[in-house]
């Protein structure tokens, strides 16, 4: 973790110019940074549990990405500050951030982004005891990950319906749906 907030640091946004002198006359080619690589950040620091590190690289990917009209990033960045707050146990943070990453979603009609949310937001409600709406709203995320053909989003949806169907006491079918992902 030490080297991620090292990194973090040194992801300031100030803008150093050197060695003008020695371009030569004419056009030129400009390396510009763009906050897709704070995501890859933010997403190591929370997987090594470091919630407060990626929360705020997470958030510096949320405004660079409004910043620069990235609705497609800034949807990841929202669903994934949603999921730090899920894992902070911050349920109700959780879900207006992922309802935000679907409104971004079904902004721009992209059936992943939408999907993801979807789950996203039924692992809170499911978080928060409310089965019933987590159900659905897997079904949902479920139906068009199929549709879509998006095979890591299908499993994700099929292990939340089994989460569902454990908090019901319904093992059964818990392990049905569990062995799907398998397959």
């Amino acid at each position: 973790s030490r080297a991620l907030r090292l990194l973090a640091r040194l992801a300031g946004t100030a803008v150093t110019v050197r060695g003008l002198d020695r371009l030569p006359g004419g056009p030129s080619i400009v390396v510009a940074n763009h906050p897709s690589w704070l995501d890859a950040l933010a997403l190591a620091a929370k997987w090594e549990g470091d919630y407060a590190l990626a929360a705020s690289l997470f958030e510096e990917c949320r405004e660079l990405s409004r910043e620069i009209g990235d609705d497609w990033l800034l949807s990841i960045a929202v669903n994934n500050l949603g999921d730090v707050a899920l894992n902070e146990g911050e349920y109700a943070r959780a879900t207006a951030l992922f309802e935000e990453s679907l409104t971004l979603g079904r902004k721009r009609n992209d059936p992943d982004r939408i999907a993801r949310s979807l789950l996203n937001l039924a692992t809170a409600h499911l978080a928060e005891g409310c089965d019933e709406h987590a159900l659905i709203l897997f079904k949902e995320g479920l139906e068009l990950a199929v549709e879509a053909e998006l095979i890591e989003v299908v499993g994700w949806g099929l292990e939340g319906m089994a989460a569902v169907a454990a908090a019901r006491g319904e093992t059964e079918r818990a392990a049905t749906l569990l062995g799907k992902t398998e397959a």
